[in-house]
């Protein structure tokens, strides 16, 4: 399963991946991921706060490492930062 979110006319988030164990290695996230960016109206950046042992999943999907030169939506730097402040693994900020 997975979604997307709308921020504004210009953004949506990408998240709440998640593939059940016994489907786990079958490409099944990828093609959720795949299927979800072709929803998306063309232009828009699509921002993506995935845990950091899955940075070269979504680097391979066309996902990139998000500089501090972005516009980034005040909604995806304070849900990016409310997750490096909970979770024990570091998040990172990802866009297309």
């Amino acid at each position: 399963m997975g979604r997307l979110t709308k921020i504004d006319n210009n953004n949506i988030e990408l998240g709440g991946i998640y593939v059940f164990d016994s489907h786990r290695g079958l490409g099944v996230a990828g093609k959720i991921v795949n299927h979800l960016l072709s929803k998306a109206n063309p232009g828009v950046n699509i921002w993506c706060l995935p845990f950091k042992h899955l940075e070269s999943f979504y680097i391979k999907l066309g996902f990139q490492i998000s500089k501090n030169n972005q516009a980034i939506p005040d909604k995806v730097v304070s849900k990016y930062e409310w997750c490096n402040n909970t979770y024990k693994e570091e998040v990172l900020l990802l866009f297309q």
